[in-house]
This record gives C-alpha cells, sequence and structure tokens, in this order.
C-alpha cells in the first residue's frame, strides 16, 4: 500500500496493515507510507504543512516520521 507525499515532508514509513478510517481532504493529495508488518492499533500521524496542521488516521503502529 502506498500513499503519497506532503511538499515538505518526507517519507515516513509505516508498519503494519492500514486502513485509513479518515483524512483532511487537502491530505489526500499525497502522503506515501510503506507497510512493513502486520499489526493492529489506532495511531493518529500529524503532518504539519505551511502553518497547518492535517491529522491521518490509520490503523497500526509507526514510526515517527523525521523532522
Amino acid at each position: 500500500l502506498s500513499l503519497g507525499r506532503f511538499s515538505n515532508y518526507r517519507v515516513c514509513r509505516l508498519h503494519g496493515v492500514y486502513n485509513i478510517k479518515r483524512y483532511s481532504n487537502t491530505v489526500a493529495k499525497q502522503v506515501r507510507a510503506d507497510i512493513v508488518d502486520s499489526v493492529r492499533q489506532t495511531v493518529t500521524i500529524n503532518y504539519m504543512t505551511t502553518n497547518r496542521a492535517w491529522f491521518l488516521v490509520l490503523s497500526g503502529t509507526f514510526s515517527r516520521p523525521p523532522r
């Protein structure tokens, strides 16, 4: 499963099988994630782009993105 990528954001690696519950329409542009293992858990990832915070909710564990 691949998600897009934000302009100021580097690709973060997500682990597990992800189910996108909901996200901001703007975030739908591009966010990229790599599925590595299967684990279930609800996590919220906060993406900061141009003074705006976007939230992406996924099912699974994830490693925090680089700053």
